[in-house]
């Protein structure tokens, strides 16, 4: 990504994972960019890790809700 990239600076460098839960797997990478671009070094690596998954067939967990109300069955 970097070669892609004038904004990052240095990395991106996979630290590992951080964090196993039910909800899924936290890992941790860092980079450093361009004043002010980090939001867009951030949202393109996001986009690319996503694709990589997909790729792959990893799925990613999502929390769901099911709301439940009483209030169509009065009359």
């Amino acid at each position: 990504m970097k070669k892609n990239f004038t904004e990052i600076v240095e990395g991106p460098e996979v630290i590992g994972i951080t964090n196993l839960s039910d909800n899924g797997i936290t890992i941790r990478i860092i980079a450093k960019a361009l004043p002010m671009k980090q939001w867009d070094v951030e949202m393109e690596l996001r986009k690319r890790i996503i694709y990589a998954l997909e790729a792959e067939n990893i799925k990613i967990p999502y929390p769901k809700k099911i709301i439940v109300s009483g209030e169509g069955d009065k009359k």
